[in-house]
């Protein structure tokens, strides 16, 4: 009776940990936004991490994050992990070329874990890549992400 139990609610919950591609973006999130986050990985030279992208109708990202190119869509995060806390927004990249060129740091992806305050996008970033290995292989992080929306 209680492995019935407990795949109940690990059913019942997998419906609240999945996100959600905005089928039409909150408007307040349409448009150009640039901005930097603090680089936090002691094996990157480079202190700041730019961003400049634009968010569509659509939910579409496109734009640069630091040196390379970035390709993605805007998601509401996991009802369930709002209610703990994280982000509202999720943005998920795919990147091309290198995201810090002078170090030769190249990265495949990257997610912004973002909120909507006071008419910026406030968060952290995490890269694709492991958790150890320096440089070479491990997630490029950072935190005290700022961005704010410019008219085009």
């Amino acid at each position: 009776m209680m492995s019935v139990m407990v795949f109940t609610f690990i059913v019942i919950s997998s419906g609240f940990m999945h996100f959600t591609v905005a089928q039409t973006v909150d408007t307040h999130l349409i448009g150009h936004w640039q901005g930097s986050g603090k680089i936090i990985v002691t094996w990157c030279q480079q202190d700041t991490l730019p961003v400049d992208m634009t968010i569509t109708p659509d939910g579409k990202v496109l734009g640069t994050i630091g040196d390379a190119q970035c390709e993605g869509i805007i998601k509401t995060n996991a009802r369930l992990l709002r209610w703990l806390g994280n982000p509202h927004y999720v943005i998920e990249c795919q990147l091309s070329g290198a995201l810090v060129a002078q170090e030769g740091i190249q990265r495949q992806s990257i997610k912004l874990l973002v909120d909507y305050q006071d008419g910026q996008l406030v968060g952290d970033f995490h890269s694709s890549g492991s958790k150890w290995g320096g440089k070479e292989k491990m997630m490029l992080s950072g935190s005290h992400l700022v961005l704010t929306r410019h008219k085009q």
